[in-house]
């Protein structure tokens, strides 16, 4: 099974209008910036439990992004449990330590031509992928599948059972690969899923369709995850954006 397939590439570029808003993510992200010098920065960023909302100026240069779908993670970080990069931005180099500066000094050298700088990322973060990434990923995609198609309510009971495997077994396999327990993974998607609906209106309904015991239940887990209640999110009220600036002055 190709490693490569789980990891999406893409080049940001800012536009500076707006606010952009960062949903609850299980999967990581490996982000390349330019800073002064014209050198390059790699930073991961761990799944994020909670949304972020930011507006980017628009003088902020290209990023080359990656995303590393969720069971990809683990394979990258010498032997850590994805659970340590949980709502957490570290340096590339302080899971890569010397391959990691090598690669941001190549990277650094090749700014000018962002399309270039995407592709050598996608290609190093494949080699990084070793053996071990294949041991649990038929399961999590099942999982992920399943949980996925049930909206985010699915029943852990019942989903392990499927598995052939027990509830301790799928939490650990979770924590360890993904970063977060299924139980956590399962409320994130249903918050994304009532995030991508609420501005169709009909709360109580939604409530109900999303999985929840009531819309009392649905605003606050939206309120903890997403900062707003699900009424002031459909309206445009978000939180205060943090704003990011370049780092090439």
């Amino acid at each position: 099974m190709s490693s490569a397939r789980y990891i999406d590439v893409a080049t940001l570029r800012a536009d500076g209008s707006g606010i952009h808003i960062h949903p609850p993510e299980v999967a990581a992200t490996v982000m390349v910036r330019r800073i002064a010098g014209g050198r390059a920065d790699i930073v991961v960023l761990g799944p994020r439990t909670a949304a972020v909302y930011d507006r980017t100026e628009p003088d902020v240069p290209p990023c080359a992004v990656a995303r590393i779908r969720p069971g990809g993670l683990r394979p990258l970080l010498g032997g850590r449990s994805a659970a340590d990069l949980v709502d957490r931005v570290v340096p590339l180099t302080e899971l890569w330590g010397t391959r990691g500066a090598e690669l941001a000094r190549e990277l650094g050298a090749m700014q000018a031509d962002p399309p270039a700088v995407t592709l050598r990322l996608h290609d190093a973060l494949a080699d990084g992928l070793d053996g071990d990434f294949a041991r649990h990923r038929e399961l999590l995609d099942h999982a992920h599948h399943a949980l996925a198609q049930a909206g985010g309510h699915a029943n852990m009971a019942v989903l392990s059972r499927g598995l052939g495997i027990s509830e301790r077994h799928l939490r650990t396999v979770f924590t360890t690969e993904i970063g977060v327990p299924p139980k956590l993974f399962a409320r994130l998607l249903r918050v994304r899923r009532v995030a991508d609906l609420v501005r169709d209106g009909g709360l109580a309904r939604l409530a109900g369709a999303a999985g929840y015991y009531d819309q009392a239940h649905m605003t606050t887990e939206f309120r903890r995850v997403m900062g707003v209640p699900p009424g002031a999110y459909a309206a445009g009220r978000f939180p205060p954006p943090r704003v990011c600036r370049s780092t090439t002055r």
